[in-house]
């Protein structure tokens, strides 16, 4: 081949490449506004649900995980043990065998609202055994009291009862004999509850209806 034609066909051959080359570089071009197009479009639309100045809402906010129990240091000191305390029981119509008022209260037959009592005792005798509960209310619940012990002290009876079921208390009934007629009893006197070596106090004052000592009394 002459050096003539070798010459012509190099510059067949980089005119070619030069043409594919030019064709690519247009083609990117061209293609890079659709790009950026569509990236300013999502640009537009963050902007669009963005108000300027707008405080993010509070429940946007990520929620803090909520610590594993084994990761809080649980300080509370335990409950110093306390004596039971003893309320009132507001009975309307009670026709209990002895009913003990807080000392001072007076019990007002027209006034059910003066119908508060610290300890109601009822007695039930079926011809051959006399059958006796007691009733307080201790630590806000009413609580029923069986009958322990019952013995004479000077003027008066001491008698101990003791809750049933869970938790018992002992209550102790220090009674002073004020009076009696042949229809009723009066007494003066202190509750004592005691629970775990611990004891709260209140005195009372009452009466109990009539028993075989009441026969015996002139009127």
């Amino acid at each position: 081949m002459s050096g003539r034609r070798i010459a012509i066909a190099v510059a067949v051959v980089m005119a070619g490449l030069a043409l594919a080359a030019g064709g690519r570089a247009a083609y990117a071009q061209e293609d890079e506004p659709a790009q950026m197009e569509g990236a300013g479009a999502a640009a537009g639309d963050d902007a669009a649900d963005s108000i300027p100045g707008e405080v993010p809402d509070a429940a946007d906010a990520p929620v803090p995980m909520t610590p594993r129990r084994s990761d809080v240091l649980i300080a509370t000191p335990p409950q110093a043990p306390q004596p039971p305390r003893l309320g009132d029981i507001h009975w309307i119509g009670s026709e209990a065998h002895c009913r003990f008022l807080r000392e001072g209260q007076a019990e007002n037959p027209e006034d059910p609202e003066s119908w508060r009592y610290l300890l109601l005792i009822e007695r039930f005798h079926d011809g051959q055994v006399t059958l006796e509960r007691g009733y307080a209310r201790i630590d806000g619940l009413v609580r029923e009291l069986a009958l322990l012990t019952r013995e004479a002290s000077g003027d008066g009876e001491i008698r101990r009862y003791e809750t049933l079921g869970e938790a018992p208390v002992s209550l102790t009934v220090t009674m002073k004999l004020l009076g009696r007629t042949r229809a009723v009893t009066r007494y003066s006197g202190e509750i004592t509850l005691e629970r775990d070596g611990l004891s709260t106090s209140g005195k009372f004052d009452g009466t109990c209806a009539p028993d075989a000592a009441n026969l015996r009394a002139k009127s």
